[in-house]
């Protein structure tokens, strides 16, 4: 049943849908008729995600305010309401057209005309604010052109939205305003926003209807948020000298920066376009050196993007380097992928730099979204459930993505997806020649890593580089196909660029670095060891450096993490940054109570799991595996090399862990005490990440790497006698994170085969008999208690849940309690993230400071 349809059932006696009228940031409109008055009607449909983060009650609720707005150049709100799912409200059906139609017709406007249009908008503006209410959206979409006279539509419309949703708003990635329109204070993120940015808006509205363009334009939102912070608007007069100059003196008076050198109120704005005389006294503009206007923040998402507010083009004059200019654009995507080799976050910037594409988990379930810079409200994509990547078409039109280890293409506006390789694939890009790039790292038995590229119509996959003992990640493919830039792993923590030369696969070694893309600028830009965003000119014929490096700037200001980068083909790099990890270890009681371990340790601290009698805590820290004597308040630096997901043996002597070497993932197994050198476990069973000991210490339970044959399966072998792993769950979907029962008769673990993560149990070591559903609602981290009779794990709400079960004479799960929330401790990242005391009073868990929730 499409949209249309669904809204007629659920309006059925009250109104009738006639057809789709448009859409905005905020809401569908739909032209329809009100049955009960007889009367054509615009009903304006929220859009779902954003009614889903709202809620129906909170917005209706604040939406009666501006029921009351009554005012002649006010558009009135006829209804609102809920029906079948659906957040609408409604107002009248306007004969005319919308400011925006007029300016795209005529594009300047005569002078009477533009400034009656702004005192009939400032007149509806002052009644409103005298009210209480503020618009926050002024622009020529909003002011409707009836008989001559302008109606504000949408009046207060904003400020329900923000007042019933406050953080979830932000969640949704919704920022109201539009980036032509929007005041300096409402473009920095600020929450107290009164009257005078409204009267911005106005100044804004009314420039454009003098001169034919907004105060400040640009290819971006974020160019255009950069002049609206730091550049002053070019006079009226320079544009269109018949403007008065007391006109001109308002306007300018109006576009001030700061709120206090703008007009106090509407009324006085009106007056100054209708006086002859005005104050000497200009707009004070803030400086492009003003620390105050130099960084945007737009709310607070898991992941913050910053996006460059010039052009590598600009930075990369001749003359000296000028400094980066960096701005928050957040996005609220939770990261729920298994190993997939690094920490980017899958997003991308499109070639002519006007769109985002990102992987957002919304409610358990990933897909891919889209955000046109010029609009600022994302849309998630049809077709593209449990994405873990994406690469956009070079048209922005279409989305390649990752799903179930399956890649596939689908239009970004709807339609069927079309699976174009039935294997795993990951770091995707789209490159200008056509075709879909991707890796395919090593798995057990195979002899080198994979890079891989699929024509984005499908058909037969050419491998492009089988190189021995190299790991690839970053793939940046040159122009016209000629060549692959790469990052190729030497080690667990060393990144070294090199290009890949197309058709015949050499390797030529480039420099140190992380995060490189080729920009069209004839650069590579890549961020060095130092933290610092870099670019060096790159002669793509010859595929050879030509000179020194330039220094672009700090990649992270103060963090040290890069999560990604794109780059379009203007010379805009868009960069992923991650929160700095300060974190520590602390106990926390069923009841949320929580209590440090450990003041001394906070940082990069992770993965904490208890000795099995209780007195060790085996953690990794700052890429190592450490253990912490809880009695003696010691701490032990197990491992040199890199080490994480550390498990313990049933006998607490020793501790596995997966290492990184230069081709695969590898277990180790070292004594606890540090008193001897680490071994390889199962050196023929390369990729090995998770590690689970039964608990009679005969068999080893683990998980194969997601990026692998099997997109992450579970295994057993017998430690003493087995050379050969067998399956215990083998599917084409990712399983992970495995929990024995104490008595070893029973296993936990996640699945994403229903399209999200939910909690599975089934009998061990006879896995084929039965299989049971724990969670319903999403769930990860299963953990059983040292009783046996219950069984812990994360809801998709990120709280912690205790389910009662019974494991004799079969198992049986009984009743679930949510315990606490858990969403300011770190959480799942493909291991669990917690550990519980003998008694299964308390939980050790990881505390998160300075990270935004």
């Amino acid at each position: 049943m499409s949209t249309t349809e669904s809204l007629n059932a659920a309006l059925t006696g009250r109104y009738e849908i006639e057809r789709e009228a448009g859409a905005g940031g905020m809401a569908t409109v739909y032209l329809a008729r009100d049955l009960r008055h007889d009367r054509r009607v615009a009903l304006k449909v929220l859009h779902p995600d954003l009614a889903a983060a709202l809620g129906a009650e909170r917005f209706l609720a604040e939406i009666r305010t501006t029921a009351n707005l009554q005012h002649p150049h006010i558009l009135p709100l006829h209804d609102s309401g809920e029906a079948g799912g659906f957040l609408f409200y409604v107002m009248p059906f306007v004969e005319g057209e919308t400011l925006r139609h007029r300016l795209a017709r005529e594009q300047q406007l005569p002078l009477d005309d533009a400034l009656r249009i702004a005192r009939e908008t400032l007149s509806a503006l002052d009644y409103a604010h005298r009210h209480g209410v503020v618009h926050r959206d002024i622009k020529p979409e909003n002011i409707l052109l009836h008989d001559g006279s302008a109606l504000v539509a949408d009046f207060g419309i904003a400020l329900a939205v923000t007042a019933a949703g406050g953080q979830r708003m932000t969640q949704t990635g919704l920022s109201l305003g539009t980036p032509q329109y929007m005041s300096p204070e409402q473009a920095m993120g600020e929450r107290a926003i009164d009257g005078r940015s409204d009267i911005y808006a106005t100044g804004a509205v009314l420039y454009e209807m003098l001169t034919g363009e907004p105060p400040f334009s640009g290819a971006t939102v974020q160019a255009i948020v950069a002049k609206v912070l730091t550049e002053r608007p070019t006079p009226p007069r320079t544009v269109r000298d018949t403007v008065p100059p007391a006109v001109e003196a308002a306007v300018l008076k109006a576009l001030a920066k700061l709120p206090a050198d703008r007009f106090a109120t509407a009324a006085q704005f009106a007056d100054g376009l209708s006086s002859t005389a005005m104050t000497s006294t200009g707009p004070v503009y803030a400086t492009s050196a003003d620390p105050h206007w130099r960084r945007i923040a737009i709310g607070a998402g898991v992941v913050a993007f910053g996006l460059l507010a010039t052009t590598i083009a600009v930075l990369l004059r001749p003359a000296p380097p000028q400094r980066l200019e960096q701005f928050e654009f957040p996005i609220a995507t939770v990261q729920r992928q298994l190993n997939r080799g690094g920490t980017d976050a899958p997003f991308v910037l499109s070639r002519d730099g006007s769109r985002i594409a990102y992987v957002k988990d919304a409610g358990g379930i990933t897909k891919v979204w889209v955000r046109d810079l010029s609009d600022l409200a994302p849309w998630p994509v049809p077709g593209t459930e449990g994405a873990v990547d994406a690469a956009l078409s070079p048209d922005g039109e279409s989305v390649a993505f990752t799903s179930n280890g399956v890649l596939k293409r689908v239009p970004l506006r709807g339609g069927s997806a079309v699976t174009l390789v039935a294997a795993n694939a990951q770091s995707l890009t789209w490159g200008d020649d056509g075709h879909i790039y991707f890796t395919a790292p090593r798995f057990s038995g195979a002899e080198s890593a994979l890079l891989r590229r699929v024509a984005a119509d499908g058909g037969k996959v050419d491998t492009l580089a089988r190189i021995p003992g190299r790991v690839f990640s970053e793939v940046s493919p040159l122009p016209g196909g000629r060549g692959l830039l790469v990052r190729i792993y030497t080690s667990a923590t060393v990144g070294h660029i090199a290009v890949i030369s197309l058709p015949d696969q050499k390797v030529h070694d480039l420099f140190d670095g992380i995060r490189a893309k080729y920009s069209n600028t004839g650069h590579i830009v890549y961020v060095s060891e130092d933290d610092a965003w870099n670019a060096v000119p790159f002669d793509v014929g010859g595929l050879v450096v030509t000179g020194p490096p330039v220094a672009l700037g700090e990649a992270g200001a103060g963090t040290p993490t890069v999560t990604g980068v794109s780059v379009s083909a203007t010379g805009t790099l868009l960069y992923g940054v991650g929160p700095r990890r300060d974190n520590e270890m602390v106990w926390v009681s069923r009841d949320g109570t929580a209590q440090s371990v450990d003041t001394s340790t906070h940082g990069d601290v992770g993965y904490p799991t208890l000795s099995p009698d209780g007195t060790r805590i085996a953690f990794h820290f700052d890429r190592s595996v450490w253990i912490r004597n809880l009695a003696q308040g010691t701490t032990l630096k197990l491992t040199a090399e890199f080490g994480n997901y550390p498990a313990w043996t049933s006998d607490g002597v020793a501790v596995s862990y997966f290492t990184l070497d230069s081709t695969n993932y590898r277990l180790n197994l070292k004594r606890a005490d540090g008193s001897a050198q680490p071994s390889v476990l199962f050196p023929d069973c390369p990729n090995l990440v998770e590690s689970l000991w039964t608990p009679d210490g005969r068999s080893l339970i683990f998980r194969s790497a997601a990026n692998t044959a099997g997109a992450g399966d579970l295994y057993v072998v017998r430690a003493a006698a087995d050379t050969t792993p067998t399956p215990i769950v083998h599917s084409a979907f990712t399983e992970a994170e495995p929990a024995i029962s104490p008595d070893g008769k029973w296993l936990a673990y996640i699945s994403n085969e229903s399209g999200r993560y939910e909690v599975y149990v089934i009998p061990f070591p006879n896995t084929a008999s039965a299989r049971w559903s724990v969670s319903t609602h999403g769930g990860t981290e299963p953990l059983w208690s040292h009783s046996g009779d219950e069984l812990f794990y994360r809801d998709a709400a990120n709280n912690m849940v205790a389910v009662a079960v019974r494991t004799m004479p079969t198992f049986t799960p009984g009743a679930s309690k949510v315990l606490f929330p858990a969403s300011s401790y770190a959480a799942y990242a493909g291991h669990q993230q917690y550990s519980a005391s003998r008694d299964g009073r308390r939980f050790l868990m990881v505390r998160q400071h300075g990270v935004a929730q």
